[in-house]
């Protein structure tokens, strides 16, 4: 049974990020994001291929899981049961059981710097095409807000408003409370410190 470090915290807290550094560090890292192509939530499917069959998602990440060593760490971000169209394996979410669970405190202004980064790409009409699925989801005062900030071209407090949605949803927080330790990072140049606090838990 592999030992899984997991990372969890709030949309923007910059877990994907922290993966790859932990790829480039030799790591044994599960990047869901990349095998589904999709990086989870409504807006996380803009300018990414096509998501894998269920099948194929299945054995490519199996075939991952089989190329590790057991004797060492297998990083992972937390993710939900499902990533855009594709469900997590029941094998994998056992495997699961056996875990860390680390928790990101990223300050809110941070989030917003690397949503704002990691969405730069898409356009203001995507956005808005995102939002218009969620507005089910949405009050009708965050739905007003987060459309009026779009047209004003204010992608800094839309992304703001959808993090405060994001955080505040029922059941969202609820990811979050069965940490084993908790990292806080207020500034950019933290994440450096928490990379090494995150090897240092991993193999203490």
């Amino acid at each position: 049974m592999f030992f899984i470090v997991l990372l969890t915290g709030p949309t923007g807290s910059g877990k994907t990020n922290l993966l790859q550094k932990l790829v480039d560090l030799g790591e044994q890292v599960i990047d869901l994001e990349k095998l589904c192509n999709h990086r989870g939530s409504a807006f996380g499917g803009f300018n990414q291929p096509v998501q894998p069959i269920q099948a194929d998602f299945n054995d490519q990440l199996l075939i991952t899981f089989n190329s590790f060593d057991p004797k060492r760490p297998v990083f992972v971000e937390q993710k939900g049961q499902s990533v855009g169209q594709l469900k997590m394996p029941m094998w994998f979410i056992q495997y699961l059981n056996n875990k860390m669970v680390i928790f990101l405190n990223v300050a809110l202004p941070l989030r917003v710097e690397q949503i704002m980064e990691t969405y730069q790409h898409e356009t203001d009409q995507q956005l808005r095409e995102a939002l218009k699925k969620m507005r089910t989801r949405l009050s009708p005062e965050i739905s007003y807000r987060a459309s009026q900030y779009l047209d004003s071209g204010n992608r800094y407090d839309f992304i703001r408003e959808m993090l405060a949605y994001y955080d505040t949803k029922i059941g969202y927080l609820g990811h979050y409370q069965a940490w084993n330790y908790c990292l806080t990072i207020e500034t950019k140049d933290q994440f450096g410190g928490a990379l090494n606090d995150i090897l240092r838990l991993a193999y203490s």
